[in-house]
């Protein structure tokens, strides 16, 4: 009988977006697993360790926090993360080089007539930071995007 209520855990959701059969992800697992095993795994009747978590993003190419419930996304972040993943070490690197600069400068005023005061120039509100990219020295990383709408709050 199916159980009801929220997931135990996202593996099936990984896996889909993977496009992986279980078979697939069992092979995939270091070492390498059963379809049975994972299929307890993914609908709860075996726990979920720290290690199989481990062995099962490593499979999945995603963070094991990743796999656990209530760690839904939002779909831009979860895109910026999935665009971030695909890009190869020296594109990364450019990528945040590119973040790290910061803002455009604002546009020069134009001249006023002779004899005019100059008009004051606009100043736009900076520009917020909107993607923020930590990188442990482990090779971990973290991606947070922030809506400047919505400013977090300390």
């Amino acid at each position: 009988m199916p159980r009801s209520g929220p997931p135990r855990n996202r593996i099936p959701e990984w896996r889909s977006r993977r496009g992986m059969t279980i078979y697939e992800l069992a092979a995939r697992c270091q070492p390498p697993s059963s379809a049975p095993t994972i299929s307890q795994l993914e609908t709860g009747r075996r726990s979920l360790t720290q290690g199989w978590l481990e062995r099962l993003a490593t499979a999945l190419a995603c963070q094991p926090f990743e796999l656990l419930p209530g760690t839904e996304m939002f779909s831009e972040q979860n895109e910026l993360l999935q665009l971030w993943r695909g890009l190869d070490p020296a594109a990364q690197a450019r990528f945040l080089a590119l973040l790290r600069s910061g803002p455009p400068p604002p546009p020069e005023a134009p001249a006023a007539p002779s004899g005019e005061a100059a008009p004051a120039p606009e100043t736009a509100p900076p520009r917020p930071r909107l993607l923020e990219v930590e990188i442990a020295p482990d090779g971990t990383y973290r991606l947070t995007v922030y809506d400047p709408r919505n400013p977090p709050t300390s």
